[in-house]
């Protein structure tokens, strides 16, 4: 992925492939010295801890121990980048300079799709039915669900035929 496309876009491609493993990801926008983001990485939900990755310069940062970090300890403990890939275009001062106090960092958005309680509940609703009564009544299961949304006959039709 070095040296393809911007900053966001990488990290968006990361945290997508990421959500298909169902694990949970945050895109990171990075202020550091003023208030205009100048760089974007994502952290990735690993053993209870996210994980900062990023993808654009190929850098990971570690502990002492091994284990890769987040952003907040990045910010808080910025000795922890010893130092930047030697093709990339980003000096090591540049590169610290992004995880400065002075704005700090924002997260940006989440990887997995937040639903509201009310939608968790209806899903789950859906997937017990269709576990249960499998296609032989989706009929029926869609029927509901037109009723209680109150969608429209020429839009329950356009549904209708992607079933077909």
């Amino acid at each position: 992925m070095i040296g393809q496309g911007y900053c966001d876009e990488q990290c968006n491609t990361l945290l997508s492939l990421v959500n298909t493993l169902k694990l949970k990801g945050r895109l990171i926008f990075l202020y550091g010295k003023d208030s205009i983001s100048h760089h974007s990485v994502c952290e990735i939900k690993i053993d209870n801890q996210y994980c900062m990755f990023d993808p654009f310069y190929g850098i990971i940062i570690r502990d002492k121990y091994g284990k890769i970090v987040c952003v907040k300890s990045i910010v808080d403990r910025i000795k922890l980048i010893k130092s930047t890939p030697k093709n990339s275009e980003i000096s090591i001062n540049e590169y610290k300079a992004l995880y400065s106090k002075k704005y700090g960092y924002k997260i940006a958005k989440y990887n997995q799709i937040l639903q509201l309680p009310d939608e968790k509940r209806i899903h789950t609703y859906y997937t017990i039915w269709y576990l249960i009564f499998g296609e032989s009544s989706r009929k029926r299961l869609f029927s509901y669900y037109y009723k209680m949304n109150q969608v429209a006959y020429k839009e329950q039709k356009k549904i209708n035929k992607l079933f077909e």
